[in-house]
Order: structure tokens, then C-alpha cells, then sequence
């Protein structure tokens, strides 16, 4: 009898320690925050679906440019949804870098294709789409950086002054993990929650598997963010 209410005790201890009910404003903060993580998903494919119709108009100026959402991308696919599909004139909208590294003649020729009616169509409704996520993001990225002004000023302004965390990346771990520190014991216990701290799954002196946790994808996403940006930056944490 004693052990079974000691194993229930220990049960309950568990429970409650385990659980991790944050407050409403810090779930209010989720909802942005994985709504923007859903948007930047969305935003991706629709990048994704929008060069797959320029390069079946045979215009692959994505061969040449950094990324499909780089400045001068933007500015062609702008411009063939209005309509204007003059290699020439669309020529002189490519960032003169991108046209110093690769020459004027492979650009041009990049952009060369064959735009019909109904692409330009598809293109601009495309973009439109894009437009809209973008707005969604920027407006959820608002709400948050409201809230969290409000509520939770200093630990919004302290998160900003290590490396490689921003306005955006501040407001994310906050929503994440929340200000209460008691809820986790441990650094390896946060580590561990968010997904970042490898298993050991040794048997009979053979390694199984060393892969990390599933844990938080959101806040590991994060997290990985800002340690690739803190790498990059002169003051980084060794």
C-alpha cells in the first residue's frame, strides 16, 4: 500500500513538473509567432511556384540571381506582370553587380522568353499572393513586438544584446520558451525541450543513434538562426 502511494506521489510530482501551461499572453504570443513561421512556409512555395512558371516561359534569371526573393527578382517579376516582357527594357532592372559578375549578354539572354497572356496572369496573381503573406507577417510581427513591449520590456530589450538575436528572434523566444526560467531545471533541460541536445542510444558499447530530439521545431528553428548569425558577427560567442 505504502509503495503504491509512494509511485503515485512521484506520478503526480512528474506531472506537475512536466506540464508547461504558459500564461495567456504567452500563448497569445505562440499564435503570431507560429502563424509567421507558416507564412514564411507559404511565402516559400509561392517563390517556388513562381519561378516554375517563368522558367516555363524559358526566362531563367534565377540561374543568376542569389535567391528568388533577392531585390532584382522582385523587380522583373513586377514588371512581366504588368505586362512588359522586353528582355531590354526588363535588362535594366538586374542590379549592376549581378550584371558586372556574369555580363550583360548571359543576363539578357536570361531573360528572354516567351510570355503569354495567360502566364502573365498566373504571375501576377502569384505575386499578389506574395504580397499579401508578406503583409500578414509583417502585421503579426507588429502584434507581437506590441505585446512584448507591454508586458515584457526588459527581457525583450536583454535578449536583443546577445549576438546574432534581433527584434524578430527576440519576440520568437519569448513566445516560445516564455520568462519563467523555473519551469526548466537546467540549461540541458531547455536544450532538451527545444529539441537541441543529441540522445545517447548506446547498447553493449555499439553508438545506435546520436540524432536530436524532435523537441520545440519551432523554437530549434530558431535557435539555429540565430547561432548561424551570431557566427557571422565580429563579437560572436566562442
Amino acid at each position: 500500500m505504502k509503495d503504491a502511494q509512494w509511485i503515485a506521489e512521484c506520478t503526480m510530482k512528474e506531472l506537475i513538473r512536466g506540464s508547461f501551461v504558459p500564461p495567456e499572453t504567452i500563448q497569445q504570443l505562440r499564435q503570431y509567432d507560429r502563424r509567421i513561421f507558416y507564412l514564411n512556409e507559404e511565402i516559400v512555395r509561392k517563390l517556388s511556384k513562381l519561378d516554375a512558371v517563368l522558367q516555363r516561359c524559358n526566362i531563367r534569371l534565377s540561374n543568376y540571381v542569389s535567391n528568388v526573393d533577392s531585390k532584382s527578382y522582385k523587380a522583373v517579376v513586377r514588371a512581366i506582370s504588368q505586362g512588359i516582357t522586353t528582355p531590354e527594357e526588363l535588362v535594366k532592372l538586374i542590379h549592376g553587380r549581378i550584371i558586372n559578375h556574369h555580363g550583360i549578354d548571359a543576363i539578357t539572354a536570361s531573360l528572354k522568353g516567351v510570355v503569354s497572356l495567360a502566364e502573365i496572369d498566373m504571375i501576377s496573381q502569384l505575386r499578389d499572393e506574395l504580397d499579401m503573406a508578406e503583409a500578414h507577417k509583417e502585421k503579426c510581427q507588429a502584434r507581437m513586438l506590441e505585446i512584448c513591449e507591454r508586458e515584457f520590456p526588459e527581457e525583450l530589450k536583454r535578449l536583443q544584446t546577445i549576438p546574432g538575436i534581433k527584434e524578430r528572434a527576440a519576440t520568437s523566444l519569448i513566445a516560445e520558451i516564455g520568462t519563467d526560467m523555473n519551469k526548466f531545471e537546467t540549461a540541458n533541460h531547455l536544450a532538451s525541450w527545444s529539441g537541441l541536445k543529441p540522445r545517447n542510444d548506446e547498447s553493449n558499447k555499439k553508438i545506435k543513434s546520436r540524432s536530436i530530439t524532435h523537441g520545440n521545431v519551432y523554437l530549434r528553428k530558431t535557435i539555429i538562426e540565430c547561432a548561424w548569425a551570431a557566427s557571422r558577427t565580429k563579437e560572436q560567442i566562442q
